[in-house]
């Protein structure tokens, strides 16, 4: 089991209408790994503030730790609605507000063979995206199509020179057509690329076929996952990810 830590909250940085920067400090951050390509945290949900005895879990991109200042960055994401659990908190927060999280974890690693890499996600991925991209060999080449609520969403990310990034609207996004249509204009390199992938669970079959039989690429290429799924909680939407995950691995 991981460790459970208790943090507080030492700083908010806005950074448009839909993404924020959530910074956390605490004594209990001084043992906290530092973890390549980011990791994730895990925030616990109970029905009194700091209680062990927690019910819901809610994973998180860190964006970056600094040991030295023992500080905790999370980019925060405002979902299609506030119903959710995380958002409807991450809403509310103010400085000093206290949580316990558990972690980290480690994010999937990327192939370093890979000649050029591909990501593609949701604004519920922008976080991952721009972990991995800051963290990738300056010489790296590829592409990140990225799925924002809006205009003012673009965010500027650290990236290799030779990456270029393309922002979709999410009012844009109808039946996969806006991301078929991006991936379908790009110029494709000789070699397999190496493709990360996050979304919402339903774009995220219909982004995996398109991979898989369009593009041809190679299953063991590929790592995509759902982050969420339209009308169902986190806890329904872990049960039918696991189902799929267990159809496409066998």
């Amino acid at each position: 089991m991981k460790k459970i830590r208790e943090v507080k909250v030492s700083k908010i940085t806005k950074l448009s209408a839909n993404f924020k920067i959530v910074t956390f400090t605490g004594d209990d951050l001084n043992d906290f790994p530092t973890l390549k390509n980011g990791g994730y945290i895990k925030l616990l949900f109970s029905e009194k503030p700091l209680d062990l005895n927690y019910q819901f879990v809610r994973p998180f991109t860190i964006k970056n730790f600094s040991r030295e200042k023992l500080e905790l960055e999370i980019l925060f994401t405002n979902l299609q609605s506030s119903s959710g659990l995380a958002s409807k908190w991450s809403q509310k927060i103010k400085i000093n507000d206290k949580i316990l999280i558990s972690g980290p974890g480690s994010n999937k690693s990327l192939s370093l063979l890979s000649k050029w890499y591909l990501f593609i996600g949701d604004f519920t991925a922008l976080a991952a995206i721009s972990v991995y991209l800051k963290n990738l060999d300056e010489k790296s080449r590829g592409l990140a199509i990225i799925e924002i609520k809006s205009k003012k969403d673009k965010i500027e990310l650290e990236k290799p020179v030779n990456f270029e990034i393309k922002w979709v609207l999410s009012s844009k996004v109808n039946n996969f057509s806006q991301y078929k249509n991006k991936l379908q204009n790009i110029t494709w390199l000789s070699h397999q690329p190496s493709v990360w992938a996050a979304c919402e669970f339903e774009l995220m079959k219909k982004l995996r076929n398109f991979l898989i039989k369009d593009k041809k690429i190679l299953k063991e290429n590929i790592y995509i996952s759902s982050y969420w799924k339209k009308g169902l909680d986190q806890e329904e939407h872990k049960i039918i990810k696991k189902k799929d995950f267990q159809k496409w691995e066998s």
